[in-house]
């Protein structure tokens, strides 16, 4: 999708660091791409013994979920970022995962 769209396409996942750079004029794409209609990327499931979360899994859902909670750690991560309502509407897996990337490149949205 970003190849039809071109360079001035963002996408957007929770929206906890595009939407201040909206906010403040910093980003101004061109097309703004809603991740959140993409199925099946929203889940916490075990597998092989392994936990396995989707890129879009909110992360209220993790702190809620009866799984995470045999990890003490990472439920306790979970609860930690943002406050409820961010953690609830906004706060993804995937943003959390992608933002040290965008650090440590240089690339933002």
């Amino acid at each position: 999708m970003l190849g039809q769209l071109g360079e001035g396409a963002k996408f957007l996942a929770g929206g906890q660091s595009l939407i201040p750079l909206l906010k403040l004029r910093f980003a101004n794409p061109e097309h703004l791409v809603d991740l959140n209609f993409i199925p099946d990327t929203s889940f916490i499931k075990e597998d092989l013994g392994a936990l396995r979360f989707g890129a879009m899994t909110r992360h209220a859902e993790i702190e809620h979920s009866a799984l995470a909670k045999n990890i003490p750690v990472l439920h306790d991560c979970a609860a930690g970022i943002a406050d409820m309502q961010v953690r609830s509407a906004q706060s993804r897996r995937g943003g959390s995962l992608l933002r040290p990337i965008q650090a440590a490149t240089g690339r933002t949205h």
